[in-house]
């Protein structure tokens, strides 16, 4: 999943469209999965979607940051997270990276440009099945977790 600039345009049209989300009270999957990856970008970041400034003064929203940390590489993602989950950061970025790449494409301005719920959830397996994987090679073989019904 990579960080697409198509889904994401100016900051008045991001406004707009989440004014439209909150005062049409239509409630599709596609709000859904906007609202998802907005949830997903506040806890990763720890903070609101509207409000943002850039360091010239110019407002910016969660999922541009998002976008703009991503094409910047991982140096630049992990100085968005949360500090208060950054010490646990170092040992999983590729899952973090993954995480925001994942809300960035649920924030999609064009809904029809967005993962659907299935599509999030095959998402959300394979990062976490990747990271399990990642922990049990990287532990010594006499201290890896053994699954019930294996090797008892």
């Amino acid at each position: 999943m990579e960080a697409s600039s198509h889904c994401h345009l100016d900051f008045k049209a991001q406004l707009a469209t989440w004014h439209q989300f909150a005062y049409m009270r239509k409630a599709t999957t596609n709000v859904d999965v906007f609202s998802f990856g907005v949830v997903v970008m506040e806890f990763l970041m720890g903070r609101r979607p509207t409000g943002l400034e850039e360091e010239n003064g110019l407002p910016i929203t969660l999922p541009q940051l998002v976008q703009k940390s991503l094409e910047n590489g991982i140096g630049s993602v992990l100085q968005i997270i949360d500090p208060l989950l950054a010490s646990n950061v170092s040992k999983n970025e590729g899952v973090v990276e993954d995480l925001l790449k994942l809300a960035f494409s649920c924030t999609c301005l064009v809904p029809k440009d967005r993962p659907d719920m299935d599509q999030v959830l095959s998402s959300l397996s394979k990062i976490t099945k990747w990271d399990q994987i990642k922990t049990a090679i990287q532990m010594p073989i006499g201290t890896r977790p053994i699954k019930p019904g294996l090797g008892e």
